[in-house]
């Protein structure tokens, strides 16, 4: 049996790689879900593992009780403080007309309130008010269905993980299924170190910047903080946006206190940059801070808000694979890979 032309391979190629691009970019909602899943699946097993280090359970207890833990400290967290949160949310609801004048009489701009009430009017008149609430209503039922559907998911996927990893490999050629088998399980230990690291800066930044604005007088330093903290999960994009519902806060108040949280943002950015993350950073993922910037902005630009979220693991695992298929595979050099263990 003659083989075809090389010319024809490249076009075969060509073709395959054109396909799978319109593949992925037609669902890409899609698999932005199952890989959201699979990040809850990676934290799940995480904890589990971490579990049966500590006693001897199995490994189905572990995920159980991982499962447990983090319904317990979710419910606590909402019973403790999602009551406060809620009011110092609606308070601000309350005292935003006041916030909004008060922000105007700063910079000079006259009725300031009442310019934005009639802008945000104007928006909801374009498809009318009950055009704009029935889109506002489908699209938060939409992102809960989403979310339970990646938490469902992310569980079945810890229940078995051997079942869908072997499923893929079986999907990959024979002679290449060990490298793959080798970038799957280097990516989940990448992951799983990208996870700890990143929810372990996410809660000293969240509360640090609470702490902060409560010693400066701020009202609603726990909300604040609290959407500081979350923000921070969108590296370099995530930390502004969060700080900025505590600048305007502080513009209302005075000069003064602009300049105050403004020093404690900063010096909270400088604690995270230098401090916290050099540390957690030791034992996670080091990604190149322009290939994440870039990267974050790209995701966005392509899938919207939910690709913002996954922007920098989705970077994690396209690192892993150039420096594994092209740096070391392809081009022969000696390169250290994430995630990967020394015994690899």
């Amino acid at each position: 049996m003659t083989k075809p032309p090389s010319s024809l391979n490249t076009l075969l190629w060509a073709g395959a790689a054109v396909l799978a691009a319109l593949f992925v970019w037609q669902f890409s909602a899609v698999l932005l879900l199952i890989f959201a899943s699979i990040l809850v699946s990676i934290m799940l097993l995480a904890i589990a593992a971490w579990i049966q280090r500590l006693i001897r359970v199995g490994p189905n207890w572990a995920l159980l009780m991982s499962c447990l833990i983090i319904l317990i400290i979710a419910a606590g967290f909402f019973l403790l403080l999602g009551t406060q949160i809620a009011s110092e949310t609606e308070r601000l609801k309350q005292e935003l007309p006041t916030l909004l004048s008060a922000i105007g009489t700063q910079f000079g701009i006259e009725h300031l309130d009442r310019r934005v009430a009639e802008w945000g009017q104007g928006l909801a008149g374009r498809d009318g008010v009950m055009g704009r609430i029935t889109a506002t209503t489908t699209s938060v039922v939409s992102g809960l269905a989403d979310a339970l559907l990646v938490i469902v998911a992310g569980v079945y996927l810890a229940a078995d993980p051997a079942t869908y990893r072997n499923g893929l490999l079986r999907l990959v050629p024979a002679p290449w299924r060990e490298n793959a088998a080798h970038f799957m399980d280097t990516s989940a230990r990448a992951l799983t170190l990208w996870l700890a690291g990143q929810l372990a800066a996410m809660a000293a930044v969240g509360v640090l910047f609470a702490v902060g604005l409560f010693a400066l007088g701020i009202p609603s330093a726990l909300t604040l903080g609290f959407i500081a903290g979350v923000a921070e999960f969108v590296p370099y994009a995530g930390p502004i946006l969060g700080a900025i519902p505590a600048l305007l806060i502080a513009v209302s108040m005075g000069q003064n206190e602009v300049l105050w949280v403004l020093g404690l943002y900063l010096a909270i950015q400088a604690v995270e940059g230098n401090v916290i993350t050099p540390l957690v950073q030791r034992r996670a993922v080091d990604l190149p801070p322009v290939l994440t910037l870039f990267a974050i902005v790209a995701s966005g630009g392509l899938f919207g808000f939910l690709g913002l979220l996954l922007a920098t693991p989705l970077t994690v695992i396209a690192f892993i694979a150039v420096k594994q298929f092209y740096l070391r595979d392809t081009l022969r050099q000696h390169t250290t890979i994430p995630g990967e263990r020394v015994s690899d």
